[in-house]
């Protein structure tokens, strides 16, 4: 998977009917078909979380939402978040 934008974390959303644009998105990781985002408008999430989507979902269904304040974006953290959801290594 290619290095995404927040453009393309736009588009993500707004092909799943999601009306955003570039500056209500905060930072944003993709691992592994996954996206991790803090959205900075809270008219779609809570901007004090972190939220994951798997990509491959159609409908942009938040699987689980992370507490910003001391959330670590490493990619190791990431990875461990992620199969403690249940996404296979």
């Amino acid at each position: 998977m290619s290095k995404w934008t927040k453009k393309d974390v736009v588009s993500y959303f707004g092909n799943r009917g999601f009306d955003l644009v570039e500056k209500d998105i905060g930072k944003f990781e993709i691992i592994k078909s996954h996206l991790f985002v803090n959205f900075l408008d809270d008219e779609f999430e809570d901007p004090n979380e972190v939220v994951l989507f798997c990509l491959y979902n159609n409908y942009a269904e938040a699987i689980e939402g992370f507490n910003k304040k001391d959330f670590n974006w490493g990619k190791e953290n990431l990875n461990k978040l992620l199969v403690n959801e249940g996404v296979k290594k």
